[in-house]
C-alpha cells in the first residue's frame, strides 16, 4: 500500500465531521438530555469538556485515517464505503459494546444512543472519504 494514495484532506475533513456529528448528537437538540438521564450524569458531574473534546478530536483523526486505509486497501467505491461503515458500526462496534452494556446493567436506550452515534459518525466519515478519493 502506498500511503500517499490516501487523501489526507478527506481524512481531516472526515475527522472534523465526526467531531461535529458527536457534538450535535449529545446536544440538547438531539440526545444530550436522554444520554445524561440514562448514563446517570448531572450537569455538575460532567466537569470541563476540554480534555474529552481534545481526545475526541485526536481519536477522530485515528478513526478517519484507519477507515481511509481500509477503504484504500479494499479498493471500495462510494457505496461500498458506506456499506463498510455499516458493517463496522453494527457488526463490530455495536456487537462488542452490547455485552459490556449488559454487564454494566446499562439501559438499552443508552446502548441505542451510543450505537446510533457510531452509525452516523462512520457513515458521514465513509461518505467523505469514499467520495473524495
Amino acid at each position: 500500500m502506498d500511503i500517499s494514495q490516501i487523501n489526507m484532506g478527506a481524512v481531516l475533513l472526515a475527522a472534523v465531521a465526526k467531531f461535529m456529528v458527536g457534538g450535535l448528537w449529545y446536544s440538547p437538540f438531539l440526545f444530550g438530555r436522554l444520554w445524561r438521564e440514562n448514563a446517570g450524569k448531572k450537569g455538575e458531574d460532567l466537569g470541563s469538556p476540554a480534555i474529552p473534546m481534545m481526545l475526541s478530536a485526536a481519536l477522530g483523526l485515528v478513526t478517519a485515517f484507519t477507515l481511509a486505509v481500509i477503504i484504500l486497501l479494499a479498493g471500495l467505491d462510494f457505496i461500498q464505503s458506506l456499506a463498510l461503515a455499516g458493517l463496522i458500526a453494527i457488526g463490530i462496534m455495536a456487537s462488542m459494546l452490547g455485552p459490556q452494556m449488559a454487564f454494566e446493567n446499562r439501559s438499552f436506550r443508552l446502548y441505542a444512543i451510543y450505537v446510533g452515534q457510531y452509525v452516523m459518525e462512520l457513515f458521514v466519515m465513509a461518505a467523505i472519504i469514499g467520495a473524495w478519493r
